[in-house]
């Protein structure tokens, strides 16, 4: 993973660096420059994440995306509990990407390096299977004890984020590279916390406070 996000740095920087030296071409986009992109790397963390961008000769361009959870948690987390007791998590969910992009250095149609701030809302719910921590009531007393569970815990995390990128299309392939920083916040579910720990890394679907984002998007430039 270290090895991906370190190539697509390089590759950004290299491109910047080449831009400075062209000279800037013709804008000859329209007002209604549409594109399709998806985001493969968000596919480790179980998630199909894709995003429609609206723009046009002015500055301003506008994003909307939509993203699905739906599977087995394993890909980017360890499948074991803290006594490395097997787990069988699945996640399920979906979120709305809102954002704006302001191009910078806009040329040869539809390219350019652009800042984009937005947000994105998720409702998630992680099913919980598997040896855990519980509590139950018996005669009005709360006990807790530890033994296999089937739990559901519902979480809705909200990303607050500013990305810096490149967007680029070729014979109406697109290519979008980004990087930026974001706060992540949402009200914690304490006894998922207890449970799980996927609030521990900054993917984690539970997790709360500053974020680092980068990334790659593909797609389809329908009009242009």
């Amino acid at each position: 993973m270290r090895s991906i996000y370190s190539l697509l740095i390089i590759f950004f920087f290299t491109q910047t660096l080449v831009s400075a030296q062209n000279t800037k071409a013709e804008i000859k986009g329209t007002d209604k420059a549409l594109s399709v992109t998806f985001h493969p790397l968000f596919l480790l963390n179980n998630a199909i994440k894709v995003d429609a961008e609206l723009q046009g000769k002015k500055s301003l361009a506008f994003i909307a995306g939509l993203e699905l959870y739906n599977g087995k948690i394993s890909d980017l987390y360890r499948q074991t509990n803290n006594f490395e007791e097997p787990i069988d998590d699945q996640i399920f969910g979906l979120g709305i990407n809102l954002a704006v992009k302001y191009k910078i250095d806009q040329s040869e149609d539809v390219n350019s390096f652009y800042f984009s701030p937005g947000l994105t809302f998720r409702r998630l719910d992680i099913k919980v299977n598997g040896p855990a921590y519980y509590a139950y009531l018996q005669d009005g007393i709360e006990y807790y004890t530890y033994g296999d569970v089937k739990q559901s815990h519902k979480v809705n995390p909200l990303l607050i984020y500013g990305n810096f990128g490149r967007y680029y299309e070729f014979n109406s392939v697109v290519a979008d590279i980004y990087f930026g920083v974001g706060y992540k916040v949402l009200s914690q579910n304490k006894e998922l916390l207890n449970t799980r720990k996927y609030h521990k890394a900054m993917f984690g679907y539970n997790y709360e406070g500053p974020t680092f984002q980068l990334g790659i998007k593909l797609g389809w430039q329908i009009t242009k």
